[in-house]
């Protein structure tokens, strides 16, 4: 057995994390570039430290998911104000847009010459400015990961600035932030983080660090999501799903994912559409799953890791993968997520869909090798 492991330098979690964590964030510099979303009134208790210690603020709204003129902007901004570090809080795309900023000021080439998928991409040769994450939603995982994920509206893709000096110097994971999100986006975030734990645990490249995040990472999701979908404020379950969506982040830096998000990518790169990311994920996994289960018998340790899920799923060691994959499309449904139909899937564009999906990086860690048209019947189980 051999495999490599690697999280950012530092994690604080659990209530009041950024509280504590307040010191650490207002010792790394001179002058902050913050990256936050559309409510900037939660990053107060930052600015106010960062102030009192006499720090510079720079704020940098994000809207939508991150692309390549957004990124440039905010590169741009932030060296005009010779920030040397960057703090990002907010949602999955706030974080990569703060990842993707904090490697371009010290990476000065234009940043589509670092993107994956556009002939050999440059590699970043300069280690990012400092970089704190800090999480509102518990979904992505974006606060572990070294990626970032960018839309390049022109070419229809969304595609990774990826790199191992990505990972964050600091992750901040403070449930109580995540008290006040709606639970439209909590449930959309929460099954981005269940896909992502699924997935990472049934790739090619799973390892016994990523397999133990998974298990426990799965066990307190499926638990505390319900829970979230009758009391938003359970502040229990918010640390139990930021404590999943951890774990998902970590596990897919190091072990991958699969099929769901080889598509979810270049589906939503085509449309160049604002979809939730974790509401096409959730939509697309129920066919997934059920492709792995009709080819478990011929790749071998598929089945027995499908059993595990199964159990965990329907908390019970005498559950079926097949009974499991019904089970995910019900919560799916209960939970109405729209199918992919709602978001403007075309039937037409299926074809091309299915052609870029084959090509996409997640799509390498998938169990089973999948052809063009079985991503078509995916697509269409899931319209």
């Amino acid at each position: 057995m051999c495999f490599e492991f690697a999280t950012p330098t530092d994690i604080f979690f659990g209530v009041q994390a950024l509280q504590k964590a307040l010191p650490r964030i207002r010792n790394c510099g001179k002058h902050a570039f913050l990256v936050h979303g559309k409510d900037a009134s939660r990053s107060q208790p930052i600015v106010d430290a960062l102030h009192h210690a006499g720090v510079g603020v720079t704020h940098f709204h994000v809207i939508g998911e991150p692309d390549l003129a957004q990124i440039e902007k905010a590169r741009e901004k932030a060296l005009t104000a010779r920030c040397d570090y960057v703090i990002g809080m907010g949602g999955g795309s706030v974080l990569d847009t703060a990842k993707a900023v904090a490697a371009m000021l010290t990476n000065r080439e234009p940043l589509l010459r670092y993107l994956e998928g556009n002939g050999a991409p440059l590699s970043l040769v300069h280690v990012p400015a400092t970089l704190i994450a800090i999480p509102t939603t518990a979904g992505t995982g974006s606060e572990v990961t070294r990626n970032a994920v960018i839309a390049v509206p022109e070419k229809r893709v969304k595609v990774s600035l990826r790199s191992p000096l990505m990972y964050p110097d600091l992750a901040v994971v403070d449930p109580s932030l995540m008290l006040s999100l709606p639970l439209q986006p909590t449930l959309y975030s929460g099954w981005d983080a269940i896909t992502q734990l699924i997935e990472s645990y049934l790739t090619l490249k799973a390892n016994p660090i990523t397999d133990a995040m998974c298990v426990d990472g799965l066990r307190r999701a499926l638990s505390a999501l319900p829970k979230l979908m009758d009391d938003l404020e359970c502040l229990p379950a918010r640390s139990e799903m930021a404590l999943a969506a951890l774990y998902s982040g970590i596990a897919l830096g190091n072990a991958g994912l699969g099929a769901v998000h080889g598509i979810a990518g270049p589906l939503g790169g085509f449309y160049n559409m604002h979809s939730p990311h974790g509401a096409i994920c959730a939509r697309l996994l129920p066919a997934v799953f059920a492709s792995h289960v009709s080819h478990a018998a011929s790749v071998p340790g598929l089945f027995e890791r499908l059993q595990v899920l199964a159990s965990l799923m329907l908390d019970s060691p005498e559950a079926s993968p097949a009974a499991a994959g019904e089970w995910l499309l019900q919560r799916i449904d209960a939970a109405e997520i729209p199918r992919l139909a709602f978001w403007g899937l075309n039937e037409a564009d299926f074809s091309e869909i299915a052609q870029r999906s084959l090509n996409a990086s997640s799509m390498q860690g998938n169990p089973v090798r999948l052809t063009e048209s079985q991503i078509v019947t995916l697509l269409q189980l899931s319209h």
